[in-house]
C-alpha cells in the first residue's frame, strides 16, 4: 500500500511536468504585427486578446504589438470606435491586421424604450447621446451633462440656484402639471430627480424619445417625452478600475449694485429730512449671506470585470456642494452595482441590478431678497444686551431681517434605494420571452426650526416642523421579443404586459413653545404647543395595467414601418374611463439605398421619416381627484368634548381622464461626406386634447366650488435642426463642431366646455403670476394666458412717460388703450400684450478640437425671442419705500416715488451663454503598467453671458410658462474653475 501511494505521487507530479511543459511550449510561440486603420496609419493603444481569455497585449505608438500563445489560437483585435476582428493564427509568426471604423450615422445602437435597433431602423423622433458625448465642464448633474446637446430638449434652472432645473422637451403640453418629461433609468420608471441625482460617470447613454410615434410606447406618461438612461455594464475583457474626480471652486461675479451705508445715510438725511433709523455700521448683506468662495467635490470610482459567460460593475460616488448662502449645501452619496450571468449554455441570461441614493442639503428660505434691501447701517451681530437682531420695527413688516432668516434651519434628508432582475430566456434563435421586476423605495425628512429669540416667531416662542414621506413603487412586466432577419425581410416585434403599483404616505407636525433653543427638531417634547391642524398624515395608493405590441419591420434596408399600441388602465381615473388606448404609426425610406443613389458620392446617407401617435398624460390627476372626497376641516364641541368636524373637499368626476396629445413628426436625416458631414432635421404639430384645468362651478347642484375637468385644448408646433461635422479628420489632431436649433409656437386653443349640463368658462385673460410689492395695491398680475394665445404673455399696462408731483417726484403714466378717459389698471383694464415668457427659439453650439495628447471644447446656449420682467429693478428702484427699503443705486437719480407694474421695466431675455470651455490633457493613454490611462483636464463653467437683459441674469428659468418674472429671489450665477482627474487602472 505503501508502494502504491509512492508511486502515485510520482505518476500525479510526472503528468503535472509534462502539463507545464506543454502548457510552456503553447505560450512560447510568438506572434508580432502591425494594426493599422483604414486610413493607413498607426492605431495606438488597440488590444490583442488570445481570444477566450482575458490575456492580451495594446500596440504600441507605432502600433506594433508582439504577444505569445499557442500556434492554434485566435486572436481578438479590439478598439474603440473600430470593428472588433479575429484572426486564426495558423502557426503564423507574423499576423498584420486593417481595422476598419464601425459603422456610424443610421447604424447607430439605440435603445429606443422597450426595444433596441439602430437608426437606420427607426422611424421615429430619436436622439442619442453617449458617455463620449456628454458635455465635459463641471457637471454637477447628468442633466448638466446633456444640456444643449438635443434640440427641442430645454434645460432651464434660475441662476446659480442648486436643485433639479426644469426640462421641457417641445414645449409646454400640460395646464396643470406633468409637463416633465418621463425618465426611465435601466427599465425604472423614475423622475428628473432621480436623474439629477445620478453620477454621469454611470451613464452608457442617454436617449431622448420626442415624437408619439415612440412615446407611444409609454401610453398615459409618455405625452411630455421620454429620457431612456442606460447605465454602464460589465463587459467581456480585462478587470479595470475607473477613478473620476472633479474639484471646482466658485465665486459669484455679478451683483445688484445697491447703496452702502453711507450713500444710505447721505439720501436719508438730504433727501428724506434724516427719517429713518442709522446705527451706525456699514454691513453689505448681500455679500455678507455669501460664501466667498463655493466649493465642489464629485468623485467616481468603479470597478468592472467579465467573461464570456459572466461579468459585473459596481460603483460609489460622492458629490458634495456648498451653497452660496452660508450654512448651505447639497450633497449626494451613490452606489450602483449590475451583473450579468449567462447560464443553460447561454440560452438563459440574468441580470441584477441595485443602487441607492442617500441625499442631505442645508438651505436657508428666502434670504436673497431680504439681503438686498435691508438697512446697510444696521450690525451683522446680535444686540449684545438684547440678544435678538436690531430690526426697525416699521420695515420688518416688509422683509425679515438677514441675520434672522440666517438663523433658520432647514434640513432635508432623502433615502432611495432600487432594486430589479431581468431573466431572458431565447426559445429559438430569435424568439425570447423575458421577465421584468422592480421595487423601489423612497424616504425623505424634511426638519425646519425657527429660533424664539428672531421676531417673527418671538410671540410663539420658535417653532419646529418635521415632515416625513414614505413612497414605495412596485413592477413587474412579461415580455417577449422575436427579431429575425429572413431574407431582405428584417423583423423586430414585441408583445408586453406590464403591471405598476405606487404607496405614498407622508405625514407631518408643527409645535411651537420652546423656552430653549438648544433642541431644535430633535427633541418635538420640549415644544409646549401643538395647534390642531399642525398634525397631519395622508396615504395615497394607485396602479396602472398596461399591454403593448409594438412591430418594427424593415424591406431591403430601404422601407421601414413602426407600429406601437398600447392600452393602459389606472386607478386614478374616473369611473367612466379607466382604460385609455395609445396607438402610433411611422414609416421611414432609406433612400441612399436605392438603386438610383449607388454612384453618387455626395451622400453616405439619407433617410426621410414621418409619424404619428397618441399619447397621455395622467400627472396632475392625484389617485382620489375623481372622487367626492371629505376630509378633517376644524374643532367644535359637543357634549362639552372637542370633536373635529368634517367638510366636502371635492366634487366627484366619473369622467376625469388623462390628457391626450396627438404629434405628427416628418424629419430628415443625412449623413455626407463619407459620414464627416450630419444633419438632422425635423418638423412637428402636437394637438392636446381632454386638457385639465380646475374650474370654479356653482354650489348647487355640485357639492364643492371647483372640479377638475377635461376640457382644454392646446397645441405646439415647430422645427429643430441639428447639424455636427467633422472640420478635421486627421490621425493626431481633429476639429469636431455640432450645433442645434429649435423653434416651438404654443397656443391655448380652448378652455371652455359643457360638462354635467353646465358650461365652464373662465376669465378671458387669466392671471398666470401674479407680482406683488411693498406699496402695490392690488393689480398685481404680470402674466396672462388666454384663448388664441401662448400660455404666459405678458399683459401689462403700457407705459407712457412720467408724471412729476409738487415734489419733483416722478409717477409712473400710463396710456389709455379704450380711449376711455381714465386709466383702469385691472386685469381686463388698459393692458397690452407684450410678449411671452418662453424662448421661442432656443440653440447650442459647441466644437472639440484635439491636437495629439491635448484636446480643447467648449459649448454655447442661448435662447431668443422672449421676454423678462425686470421687477427687482422696479421694486428697488421705488423710493417711496426708502429708507425703510434700501435702494438699487441708481434709484436717487431716476426720481421715481411709484411702484406699479409697467411695460417700463419689461426686457428683452434673449442671451448666449458660453457655458464652459474645457481644456485637456492625456498624460498616459493604453499604458501597460498598473495604470493605463491618465487624464487631467482644466475647466470653466459659466465663462460669460451676452446679453441686454441689466438684471442679475438673463438665466431665469423661462421654460416654465409660469415664470418669466425676475423678483428678486433669482440666485446669483457663479464661475467655477473645475480640476478633473480621470484615472483607469
Amino acid at each position: 500500500m505503501k508502494r502504491c501511494t509512492v508511486y502515485s505521487k510520482y505518476i500525479i507530479v510526472t503528468a503535472l511536468a509534462l502539463l507545464l511543459s506543454v502548457g510552456s511550449y503553447a505560450q512560447s510561440f510568438k506572434i508580432t504585427g502591425t494594426v493599422t486603420g483604414n486610413d493607413g496609419l498607426p492605431v495606438i493603444g488597440a488590444t490583442i486578446f488570445i481570444d477566450g481569455t482575458t490575456q492580451g497585449v495594446t500596440t504600441d505608438l507605432n502600433g506594433k504589438y508582439s504577444i505569445s500563445t499557442s500556434p492554434d489560437a485566435v486572436l481578438r483585435f479590439e478598439y474603440i470606435g473600430f470593428e472588433t476582428i479575429k484572426e486564426a493564427v495558423q502557426n503564423r509568426n507574423i499576423i498584420d491586421v486593417i481595422m476598419q471604423e464601425k459603422a456610424t450615422g443610421l447604424d447607430e445602437v439605440l435603445v429606443i424604450g422597450y426595444a433596441i435597433g439602430n437608426k437606420r431602423s427607426v422611424s421615429g423622433s430619436v436622439e442619442r447621446v453617449t458617455a463620449e458625448q456628454l458635455n465635459t465642464g463641471y457637471l454637477a448633474s447628468p442633466i448638466d451633462a446633456i444640456r444643449g446637446k438635443v434640440p427641442g430638449l430645454v434645460i432651464s434652472q434660475s441662476g446659480g440656484a442648486l436643485g433639479t432645473p426644469t426640462m421641457r422637451i417641445r414645449g409646454t403640453s400640460s395646464l396643470s402639471g406633468g409637463s416633465d418629461p418621463l425618465v426611465i433609468i435601466d427599465g425604472v420608471f423614475s423622475n428628473l430627480t432621480m436623474l439629477y441625482e445620478l453620477s454621469s460617470q454611470d451613464i452608457e447613454e442617454i436617449t431622448v424619445l420626442k415624437d408619439a410615434s415612440e412615446t407611444a410606447q409609454y401610453g398615459s406618461r409618455g405625452a411630455a417625452g421620454v429620457i431612456v438612461i442606460t447605465t454602464k455594464k460589465g463587459k467581456e475583457g480585462v478587470a479595470t478600475v475607473n477613478y473620476y474626480g472633479q474639484f471646482g471652486v466658485s465665486q459669484t461675479f455679478k451683483s445688484i449694485d445697491m447703496l452702502d451705508a453711507n450713500e444710505f445715510r447721505t439720501l436719508m438725511n438730504t433727501e428724506f429730512s434724516g427719517a429713518g433709523i442709522d446705527l451706525g455700521e456699514n454691513t453689505n448683506w448681500f455679500d455678507w449671506v455669501q460664501n466667498d468662495f463655493v466649493f465642489q467635490n464629485n468623485h467616481n470610482l468603479s470597478l468592472t470585470q467579465g467573461s464570456k459567460n459572466a461579468s459585473m460593475r459596481a460603483s460609489v460616488g460622492i458629490n458634495q456642494r456648498n451653497g452660496l448662502i452660508r450654512g448651505t449645501d447639497y450633497n449626494t452619496y451613490n452606489f450602483r452595482f449590475n451583473a450579468t450571468q449567462w447560464a443553460m449554455k447561454r440560452k438563459l441570461k440574468l441580470e441584477l441590478n441595485a443602487e441607492g441614493t442617500y441625499r442631505e442639503s442645508d438651505s436657508k428660505p428666502n434670504v436673497w431678497s431680504s439681503a438686498l434691501v435691508y438697512n446697510p447701517t444696521f450690525p451683522s451681530w446680535r444686540n449684545t444686551t438684547t440678544g435678538m437682531w436690531d430690526v426697525d420695527p416699521a420695515a420688518q413688516s416688509m422683509t425679515t431681517h438677514p441675520g434672522e432668516l440666517m438663523d433658520t434651519e432647514m434640513k432635508t434628508n432623502h433615502l432611495r434605494i432600487t432594486a430589479t432582475g431581468r431573466a431572458t430566456y431565447t426559445i429559438v434563435d430569435g424568439l425570447s420571452v423575458s421577465a421584468f421586476g422592480s421595487f423601489k423605495l423612497n424616504n425623505s425628512l424634511m426638519k425646519t426650526y425657527y429660533p424664539n429669540n428672531v421676531t417673527n416667531y418671538a410671540g410663539v416662542r420658535g417653532q419646529a416642523t418635521v415632515n416625513n414621506g414614505d413612497d414605495k413603487e412596485w413592477l413587474g412586466s412579461v415580455q417577449m421579443n422575436y427579431v429575425k432577419e429572413i431574407g431582405k425581410h428584417s423583423i423586430n416585434a414585441l408583445a408586453l404586459v406590464e403591471a405598476q403599483s405606487f404607496y405614498t404616505f407622508d405625514n407631518a407636525i408643527v409645535v411651537q413653545g420652546f423656552d430653549t433653543n438648544y433642541f431644535k427638531w430633535n427633541n418635538l417634547e420640549a415644544g409646549a404647543t401643538i395647534d390642531w391642524g399642525n398634525a397631519t398624515s395622508n396615504a395615497d395608493k394607485n396602479t396602472i395595467l398596461s399591454y403593448m405590441l409594438r412591430l418594427n419591420y424593415m424591406y431591403d434596408n430601404k422601407y421601414v414601418f413602426t407600429l406601437n399600441a398600447r392600452t393602459d388602465g389606472s386607478s386614478k381615473l374616473g369611473a367612466n374611463h379607466k382604460w385609455g388606448f395609445f396607438p402610433s404609426a411611422s414609416a421611414a425610406w432609406v433612400v441612399s439605398n436605392e438603386s438610383f443613389m449607388k454612384d453618387q458620392t455626395l451622400f453616405s446617407t439619407l433617410k426621410l421619416r414621418a409619424g404619428y401617435g397618441v399619447t397621455g398624460n395622467q400627472s396632475a390627476i392625484s389617485p382620489l381627484n375623481s372622487l367626492n372626497l371629505m376630509a378633517p376641516s376644524g374643532l367644535s364641541e359637543y357634549n362639552s368634548q372637542p370633536v373635529v368636524t368634517y367638510a366636502i373637499i371635492s366634487n366627484s368626476n366619473p369622467d376625469l381622464q388623462w390628457e391626450t396629445k396627438y404629434t405628427f413628426d416628418i424629419g430628415v436625416d443625412v449623413t455626407m461626406l463619407k459620414g464627416r458631414l450630419r444633419f438632422t432635421a425635423d418638423y412637428y404639430r402636437s394637438h392636446t386634447k381632454d386638457m385639465l384645468y380646475t374650474y370654479s362651478v356653482s354650489v348647487p347642484p355640485f357639492t364643492y366650488s371647483t372640479l377638475l375637468a377635461n376640457l382644454g385644448e392646446m397645441t405646439n408646433n415647430g422645427f429643430e435642426l441639428s447639424i455636427s461635422g467633422d472640420v478635421i479628420k486627421k490621425h493626431d489632431w481633429g476639429l469636431t463642431i455640432q450645433g442645434n436649433v429649435a423653434h416651438n409656437k404654443n397656443k391655448l386653443i380652448s378652455l371652455e366646455g359643457t360638462y354635467d349640463g353646465e358650461a365652464f368658462t373662465t376669465a378671458k385673460w387669466i392671471n398666470v403670476t401674479s407680482q406683488g410689492g411693498a406699496g402695490m395695491v392690488g393689480n398685481t398680475g404680470v402674466t396672462y394666458m388666454a384663448e388664441g394665445y401662448p400660455v404666459g404673455i405678458f399683459r401689462l399696462p403700457v407705459h407712457d412717460g412720467f408724471e412729476v408731483d409738487d415734489q419733483g417726484h416722478l409717477t409712473y403714466k400710463f396710456k389709455d388703450l379704450d380711449d376711455s378717459g381714465s386709466i383702469d389698471l385691472g386685469d381686463d383694464g388698459d393692458r397690452a400684450i407684450v410678449g411671452q415668457v418662453v424662448p421661442k427659439f432656443n440653440a447650442s453650439l459647441g466644437f472639440r478640437l484635439f491636437y495629439k495628447k491635448f484636446d480643447l471644447s467648449a459649448q454655447l446656449n442661448g435662447a431668443f425671442g422672449h421676454y423678462i420682467y425686470n421687477f427687482s429693478s422696479m421694486a428697488l428702484s421705488n423710493l417711496n419705500n426708502f429708507p425703510l427699503y434700501n435702494v438699487i443705486s441708481s434709484a436717487p437719480e431716476s426720481n421715481i416715488y411709484d411702484i406699479k407694474h409697467t411695460t417700463y421695466w419689461l426686457e428683452r431675455g434673449d442671451y448666449v451663454h458660453i457655458e464652459y470651455i474645457t481644456l485637456g490633457y492625456n498624460i498616459l493613454s493604453k499604458g501597460k503598467g498598473l495604470v493605463s490611462d491618465i487624464r487631467l483636464a482644466l475647466s470653466c463653467n459659466n465663462v460669460a453671458t451676452i446679453t441686454g437683459y441689466s438684471g442679475l441674469t438673463p438665466l431665469i428659468n423661462s421654460a416654465d410658462f409660469t415664470n418669466g418674472i425676475d423678483a428678486r429671489n433669482v440666485t446669483p450665477l457663479q464661475r467655477t474653475f473645475t480640476l478633473m482627474l480621470q484615472v483607469n487602472f
